[in-house]
């Protein structure tokens, strides 16, 4: 893993601006639902026309901002995936290019070529999920519980019940997995 996060460090600033997009579009991602709310709670019932216009279009500007939030950093994401996995081909194809004839005829030219498409594909892909799945999903977590507790305190303590019972599925689950 230390290897790989090197390997990263050039881009460091592309992965930075890529999260920085990500919590961005995560927060205002959490947003929606609230205005919704607010929409329901306090236009509808009182038949505040102007109110639901305003909020709608506070919504349609947040979403607009979620988009240009969420392009730059699948941009950022993708460039920094693409950029490592031609600075990994670059290296893998110096090291093939050191190999003696015995060793190149010992791996095989088949082998070589497939590992350096497909496992830097791979890699790649890695990159990739690592930016966009794992650094998101926290980040849509802490925001909703944030969200959820400073909406109705008493009944967010459902999650002090529904993520323990969760986590403990989850994990019956890969070990279930693991031993078939």
């Amino acid at each position: 893993m230390s290897k790989l996060l090197a390997k990263l460090s050039p881009y460091k600033y592309f992965i930075l601006f890529a999260i920085l997009f990500l919590f961005t579009s995560s927060i205002l991602d959490l947003t929606l639902p609230y205005l919704m709310s607010t929409i329901v709670n306090e236009g509808i019932p009182s038949g505040n026309v102007s109110f639901i216009l305003e909020t709608g279009l506070k919504m349609l500007a947040i979403s607009i901002l979620i988009m240009i939030c969420s392009i730059a950093s699948n941009y950022l994401t993708s460039k920094t995936a693409m950029s490592f996995g031609r600075d990994l081909r670059a290296e893998v194809f110096r090291k093939i290019t050191n190999f003696s004839l015995h060793e190149s005829d010992k791996v095989g030219v088949s082998s070589l070529i497939t590992r350096n498409t497909n496992d830097i594909i791979q890699m790649q892909m890695l990159v990739m999920f690592t930016l966009r799945v794992i650094v998101s999903a926290p980040l849509h977590m802490i925001g909703g519980i944030i969200m959820a507790v400073s909406k109705d305190p008493t009944l967010s303590l459902v999650f002090v019940v529904a993520v323990p019972i969760m986590i403990l599925i989850i994990i019956f689950n890969k070990i279930g997995r693991a031993h078939v």
